[in-house]
């Protein structure tokens, strides 16, 4: 039971932790806040008799989460400015060099615990030496997708296979596809790779004489993730992890590939819906309308053409389909071929399912552009026309009138965005689709 003279204790808002989320409901005896760190860590205070918020840290371990060390090291440059206070620790030095946007790194003297802010780092600059006098450390920028130490190594820490004989950005990309991988070292001379699932928050860096530098994924990344990687219809999909900078490979029949990364607003860089190849599968009629009942309307809206090859193909009876140019998809499980209706329509599009076993697409009411008829014929049947068309090298498909006994051989194939319906004088055949 609460002593009733407690009843009125009232500690007021709790203070502040630098770079922590603050979290509590009552501020009254006993209530609680809890300030939770980048990395996971956790500080609590307690509301008190006194008034009092009990003491709590005023930051999380800033030398430690905003700073990568690097031991027993020192930046060998100038410029550097001494903090004027004596027996300093790392996390107050910290916390000076934060305060100050120019500030990108600070050594700490080991005898005398004396702090020196720099404005340089050794991302780009090898002067990183050995010393035992001193540590090292550089500030972490949120913005930087690498955290690069030239001059330094990991030591004793090279999780997975060596690469030989790669380039720093196949170093990279190789450690951005292996789940585990949170750093790796390169060594430019020798054309080495060395992945590691050690971070600066696991192991000490260490100066290095022997041409390696290190390059650690930046822990602000880490909490990206894409999830499973979307289909593209027609293609087998292959990866390995789904976070930052991951990439899913995609190899359609055609020997087409196609790549997705994932980005920092944890998507996948867009794909298409279907292989090229499998486009492939229908032939389009432009400004056409089946006229035919028993379409199926999609009830999305504005659907891509894609979509609409998508859906059609998931379902083994639909043979066609019409796309408007507001983005209505109908489905239709018949075709110009059998229902001989096919009618001209400036708002929409048709297409023709081709089956695997289909020799010849015969497309009724449907002309070939006079501008692509590589030779005429009069006075031939059918049979004359088709054989024609199949002893010249150059043709893909005839235009035939039955009526005028007149035959069109022509180079247009199914994926030419030429064919359109007609007054019904004539038909369109379209040969080894």
């Amino acid at each position: 039971m609460v002593n009733p003279a407690y009843n009125k204790v009232d500690c007021g808002p709790p203070k502040d932790v630098a770079g922590a989320k603050k979290s509590y409901k009552t501020t009254t005896f006993k209530s609680e806040v809890t300030y939770t760190c980048p990395e996971g860590e956790k500080l609590k205070s307690v509301c008190k008799e006194d008034y009092k918020w009990s003491p709590v840290a005023n930051a999380c371990k800033a030398a430690q989460i905003h700073f990568v060390k690097v031991k027993d090291a020192v930046l060998d440059v100038s410029g550097k400015t001494l903090f004027h206070k004596k027996n300093i620790t790392a996390d107050a030095c910290a916390k000076e060099c934060l305060s100050d946007e120019t500030c990108l790194s600070f050594e700490i003297k080991k005898e005398n615990r004396e702090c020196y802010l720099s404005k340089k780092t050794a991302t780009k600059s090898k002067k990183m030496k050995s010393t035992q006098s001193n540590d090292y450390y550089q500030r972490i920028q949120p913005k930087d997708d690498l955290l690069i130490i030239k001059g330094t190594a990991i030591p004793g820490h090279d999780t997975f296979e060596r690469l030989e004989d790669v380039s720093l950005k196949e170093c990279g990309h190789a450690c951005h596809q292996n789940p585990g991988c949170n750093s790796y070292e390169y060594n430019k001379k020798d054309m080495l790779c060395d992945q590691s699932n050690a971070t600066h928050l696991t192991q000490d860096l260490l100066p290095n004489k022997w041409a390696w530098d290190t390059y650690i994924i930046n822990p602000v990344n880490s909490k990206i993730k894409c999830g499973p990687p979307k289909d593209i219809v027609g293609a087998e999909k292959d990866y390995k992890s789904t976070d930052y900078k991951s990439e899913v490979t995609y190899t359609c029949p055609a020997d087409e590939t196609i790549k997705s990364t994932c980005e920092k607003n944890n998507k996948w860089s867009p794909i298409p819906l279907i292989c090229n190849d499998t486009k492939k599968q229908f032939v389009k009629v432009k400004d056409a309308v089946l006229d035919v009942m028993g379409k199926k309307l999609l009830k999305n809206k504005n659907v891509t053409t894609e979509a609409c090859v998508v859906k059609c193909l998931s379902d083994e009876n639909c043979l066609s389909f019409e796309i408007t140019k507001s983005g209505k998809c109908y489905l239709s499980k018949k075709t110009a071929a059998t229902s001989k209706k096919l009618k001209a329509a400036k708002d929409r599009d048709y297409y023709q399912r081709i089956k695997p076993d289909d020799t010849k697409i015969m497309l009724p009411k449907v002309s070939i552009p006079e501008q692509d008829v590589l030779r005429q014929l009069k006075n031939v049947n059918l049979e004359k026309c088709n054989e024609a068309c199949l002893q010249h090298s150059e043709c893909n498909s005839y235009e035939y009138s039955e009526k005028e006994k007149a035959c069109n051989l022509s180079e247009v194939t199914h994926l030419t965005d030429k064919l359109k319906p007609n007054d019904g004088n004539k038909d369109t055949y379209i040969i080894d689709p």
